[in-house]
């Protein structure tokens, strides 16, 4: 079994490599199980109601995972993202994994942790990545 808090796309060629029997990516979001498939995503009111929080932050750096690829507000060096100028409102319909917030100037962890909706937790990357996860993938 491998077990990730990046996505999966970024542990594929280890999966061709080795042959997992499981792969558990984006903190839990998505598990990858032989004959099935288990996704514990965000609630899009959730992702709504920390987005209309959050997006008051000045320079603020967002970017989701969704089953549809990721979403951002910015352009990312190294990353395959779609830029998406109308946050608060969601690029897409489809299942959201994780939202990944940062700040160059400021320090924003205490305004994230405020934005959090009950269904939702956040872990700290770098000591300056802020990811939130649905509760459902700690279970």
């Amino acid at each position: 079994m491998a077990a990730s808090a990046r996505p999966e796309r970024t542990i594929l060629t280890y999966h061709k490599q080795i042959g997992f029997e499981a792969i558990t990516t984006l903190n839990g979001a998505r598990i990858i199980l032989p004959h099935r498939i288990i996704e514990n995503g965000i609630m899009p009111s959730s992702v709504e109601t920390i987005l209309k929080k959050v997006m008051m932050i000045s320079d603020l750096v967002l970017s989701m995972e969704t089953e549809n690829g990721v979403f951002s507000n910015v352009p990312i060096p190294g990353w395959d993202v779609t830029v998406f100028d109308g946050f608060p409102a969601l690029p897409t319909e489809s299942m959201i994994y994780k939202l990944l917030l940062s700040s160059k100037y400021n320090h924003i962890q205490q305004e994230v942790e405020k934005a959090l909706t009950p269904d939702t937790y956040m872990t700290v990357a770098e000591s300056k990545l802020i990811q939130i996860i649905s509760t459902a993938s700690r279970n």
